[in-house]
């Protein structure tokens, strides 16, 4: 059974709250998912289902709240959890105290044994609107603060809410400072009270909005926002001791010694405010295209910036000051990255030093664009002349119209040194674009979107995909069902898998030999956009953020067949295939010679592999490889221990080099390679044979030199 989970995230801008930092690590939100950031390298550690709207570490187990729901998550996995509609959290050893829309919820911290029973301590009504802040007086007294402008005490032993004190606006954060509870209110009001007296012994007033705060023991930290400018402010004894100015909107932040942790819609950083710079940043940007080499992203964002980025980190930012229209597309070259505006302004840098080398404008309005393998020619569909324009990259300019279309292109596509163009007449052209050639067939239905792999083409229509030939000849189609059209599509690299997406919550992944679905992939987790969707389709008059619509952007299935990503609102997704790691249980196998011989007898071959492969008989081993069907190869290498694969693998490495049975030897490594990855064993065996040739060379030439004297 075909299965893909998810890697990887490029994070980018999102709603959701949160943000948590230990001595040497950083947790922060966005959209659905929480990232750990840990030697500057992020890696997503929790998955919910909706916006997140706080969250706390306590013993390696992550306490969330998201828009209607309290999380538990420990080791990246979902533990527990309990249906509510928290606006904040406070945790304990023996309690979790939610605030909701005026009631206090205490329950009991569940026990290690009963994860995922949650026992209520009390539920009281303690406000009057939302509680939005909250603080541990000792272990018996919570301290609340509310949108109703009030703070009020309730003790867990009797269950009695007292009033305080009453504040001039909504308080955002509660602490404990010595004698004083100190209460930070949004309009900039910070009173000190008393503990013992109950009662305000000193007031600092900002005349500013402070957006959030937050305590490490005796020191305060503020975000203070006037005029479009946010100031971290760090407070001592009531005196400000430190203040920093940034231009992005921070809606966060977690102070720990030395260092404050910012967090922003579209940004998170980690300030040390003692060497005053940040040690760690991370932009959330809006992505509107990407493209993939190896191992490497590189985002166009709507910023007019190029970001490249790892599974782990963003690693460089390129950006073209001349440009001043959104991105449309960026490409991969050889060491540089082209970018492609609405408006035909091409930039290409190098990814070395993350210069602009060459920049050039092709005024057209594009529709679609396409760009050849070497990255020397680049083309343009133009929406108004129906035109495909031929740039030359490297004396960047316009060299060549291929004219065939009588309607708009809406999809190019290059491939084995032949050009492919789709119109909205559903007119599709190949083009031999050194000789300005053309064939074209004209399809019945109307078509979406297309691919070419492997000299075949893949056309997608509504409910329907038809394959073609390099020749434009109709060789198979494919049925499939969904509420809209799927516009993206891709193909595995063995031509087994098809990959459709689009204006859905589902990622398809399709079996073309048994036409069925092998797999769904949910597209997003986010609970609100889901509402979103329900609205567009049942509900057509009611009005909609567009901005929030479930749809994946771009997708694209890797050459190295293990992997797909797509492009969507809430980010850059990676999908990996998982990999088998079953381990038969050993002790069951009978590890002798005759053993190997009754288990062929039984056509039980992966018992026969694994203790031919234990005792190192390559004889039986050689033996096996013949004997096994081809039907049944598949099975054997996909459960064979992963303690065995690299013994295996160089034994057929081996073999191959000796010309042994080379057809089922390559179909034996077809599958180790689909099931297990490349491994490194190939490296050393070339090593080492140039070791010894290099050795026999040098002993040859020893002889030829005394045969000569």
């Amino acid at each position: 059974m075909l299965h893909y989970s998810l890697k990887s995230l490029v994070p980018t801008t999102s709603l959701s709250k949160g943000i948590f930092q230990l001595e040497n690590e950083l947790f922060f939100a966005t959209n659905t998912f929480i990232f750990r950031v840990k030697e500057g390298e992020y890696k997503i550690c929790g998955i919910l289902e909706g916006y997140v709207r706080q969250f706390i570490c306590k013993q390696s187990i992550l306490y969330v709240i998201t828009e209607d729901s309290l999380v538990l998550i420990y080791d990246c996995k979902n533990i527990a959890s309990l249906k509510c509609v928290p606006y904040s959290l406070l945790v304990s050893e023996k309690f979790i105290v939610l605030g909701t829309e005026c009631f206090l919820e205490v329950w009991y911290t569940p026990k290690e044994y009963k994860f995922g029973m949650f026992d209520l301590h009390s539920k009281v009504k303690a406000h009057n609107d939302i509680i939005s802040c909250l603080l541990f007086l000792t272990d018996k007294i919570v301290i609340t603060g509310s949108r109703d402008c009030s703070i009020k005490t309730y003790n867990l032993q009797t269950k009695d809410v007292d009033r305080l004190i009453s504040t001039k606006s909504i308080p955002v954060k509660i602490c404990l400072i010595k004698d004083y509870i100190v209460v930070i209110c949004e309009e900039g009001q910070i009173y000190y009270v008393n503990i013992l007296t109950k009662k305000i012994d000193h007031k600092i007033f900002k005349n500013a909005t402070i957006s959030c705060a937050d305590q490490f023991e005796n020191l305060i930290c503020i975000c203070v926002f006037e005029n479009a400018k946010s100031t971290i402010e760090i407070i001592s004894e009531q005196t400000t001791i430190y203040s920093f100015d940034t231009v992005n909107i921070i809606t966060e932040i977690g102070l720990c010694r030395n260092k404050v942790a910012i967090k922003g819609p579209n940004f998170v950083g980690i300030l040390n405010f003692e060497i005053d710079t940040y040690i760690y940043s991370l932009d959330l940007p809006q992505i509107s295209c990407f493209d993939i080499y190896n191992e490497l992203y590189c985002v166009g964002c709507t910023d007019k910036k190029i970001r490249l980025y790892d599974d782990k980190k963003c690693i460089r930012t390129l950006y073209d000051e001349k440009n001043t229209h959104p991105l449309l597309d960026v490409y991969f070259l050889s060491g540089s990255v082209l970018s492609l505006a609405v408006n035909g302004y091409i930039s290409l840098f190098d990814i070395k030093n993350s210069t602009c080398y060459r920049s050039f404008n092709i005024p057209v309005k594009i529709s679609a664009s396409a760009i050849c393998d070497d990255g020397m020619l680049l083309f343009l569909a133009d929406y108004d002349s129906y035109k495909i324009r031929v740039i030359d990259l490297q004396r960047s300019r316009e060299i060549d119209n291929l004219e065939g279309h009588e309607a708009p292109v809406k999809n190019l596509y290059y491939a084995d040194n032949y050009l492919f163009s789709l119109s909205t007449d559903n007119e599709l052209n190949k083009w031999d674009v050194y000789k300005t050639e053309c064939i074209s067939t004209k399809l019945e239905k109307t078509a979406i979107n297309f691919i070419v792999k492997n000299q075949k083409i893949y056309i997608v229509l509504i409910n329907e995909i038809i394959i073609y030939n390099f020749d434009l000849e109709f060789c198979d189609s494919i049925l499939y069902k969904s509420i809209k059209a799927l516009e993206n599509i891709d193909v595995s690299f063995d031509l087994k898998y098809l990959f459709l997406a689009g204006e859905s919550n589902k990622l398809q992944i399709f079996d073309i030999s048994n036409n069925s679905i092998e797999q769904t992939v949910k597209v997003s987790r986010n609970t609100r956009w889901k509402n979103y969707r329900e609205i567009l389709f049942k509900n057509q008059k009611e009005s909609c953020d567009k901005s929030e619509k479930i749809e994946v952007l771009k997708l694209i299935h890797s050459k190295n067949q293990y992997k797909f990503t797509y492009l969507s609102r809430e980010g850059i997704f990676t999908y990996e295939k998982s990999t088998s790691k079953y381990l038969p249980l050993c002790l069951d196998l009978e590890t002798t010679v005759e053993a190997i011989t009754k288990y062929l007898e039984n056509n039980k071959f992966l018992n026969a592999l694994i203790v031919a492969l234990k005792l190192k008989e390559t004889q039986y081993v050689k033996q096996i490889l013949i004997t096994v069907p081809e039907n049944e190869i598949e099975f054997v290498v996909k459960f064979l221990p992963s303690n065995m694969i690299e013994d295996f693998r160089i034994f057929l490495i081996y073999q191959i080099n000796d010309n042994f049975n080379l057809i089922r030897s390559y179909i034996w490594m077809r599958n180790l390679i689909y099931y297990h990855g490349k491994g490194n064993f190939e490296q050393k065996v070339c090593k080492n044979l140039g070791e010894e040739a290099y050795k026999t060379t040098l002993e040859n030439t020893f002889i030829f030199e005394n045969l000569i004297e």
